[in-house]
């Protein structure tokens, strides 16, 4: 993905932030005036303006995960903007307005999306499936297999219980790895006790790594949709032209 559009869209990101905290402030300098008949239509004018700025910012985040504060900013105006009294809404505000500068760019990273995928229950039953199979093989064959790929598989299986804690990617690589080494052990033993629970170990190693894939891939065609919803304009993530996407005013 090129950088220079994530640039583009961070800029555009810190710039609403400053608008926001600088709208902010100005609809609380106003406060003191905004039941005086002469002031009021210059208090709902900054709220309105105070608003907007926020619905600008709201729409640089995905519209399945909007940001949290930002939506609770925008309700507190609202409510200040109807009744300038309300105290609770206004120390709302003030709040909110501080944790502004601090937005992250999106609700989670690439990385952490790809961590969560691990938590997934039917690839967590398959890894159940696929340790449960090596313990067997450890436990009843160690016997009739080489030490060395013995030693390799047992290696294996202790990386997939790390892996399955932490991410997709590892869960993906090391289900990889098993099935590629057993499968070498397979022709050794077809037909034998051993071999039918080396094929087990491949299928179920096989299922893994194709589930995990579906999971990788929805998640990144998922994270590239919300990208390109975040883009000024609608600039495509992929577009690689040198034109420029405008940036929100």
């Amino acid at each position: 993905m090129p950088d220079q559009y994530t640039d583009y869209y961070k800029s555009a990101l810190e710039g609403k932030k400053t608008q926001i905290v600088e709208l902010g402030n100005q609809v609380l300098s106003l406060l003191h005036v905004a039941k005086e008949w002469n002031s009021k239509e210059n208090f709902k004018d900054a709220c309105a303006g105070l608003r907007k700025a926020i619905g600008e910012a709201q729409g640089l985040f995905p519209p399945k995960a909007p940001n949290d504060i930002l939506s609770k900013m925008d309700g507190a105006v609202a409510h200040i903007e109807s009744s300038p009294e309300q105290f609770g809404f206004i120390v709302q505000l003030v709040d909110m307005m501080h944790q502004v500068p601090d937005l992250p760019y999106g609700n989670l990273s690439l990385e952490d999306k790809l961590k969560q995928l691990v938590d997934h229950n039917e690839l967590q039953d398959k890894i159940d499936q696929l340790h449960d199979e090596l313990k067997r093989l450890l436990d009843d064959y160690s016997n009739d297999i080489q030490h060395k790929l013995m030693v390799e598989i047992q290696s294996l299986g202790e990386a997939l219980l790390e892996a399955r804690k932490r991410s997709l990617l590892e869960v993906l690589a090391t289900s990889d790895g098993i099935a590629t080494i057993v499968a070498a052990a397979v022709d050794f033993g077809t037909g034998t006790p051993v071999g039918t629970i080396l094929s087990s170990i491949v299928r179920i190693a096989l299922d893994i790594r194709s589930s995990a894939h579906g999971r990788l891939d929805e998640c990144l065609r998922s994270y590239l949709d919300d990208l390109n919803v975040r883009m000024p304009m609608g600039k495509s993530m992929l577009d690689r032209s040198d034109s420029r996407p405008e940036l929100p005013e």
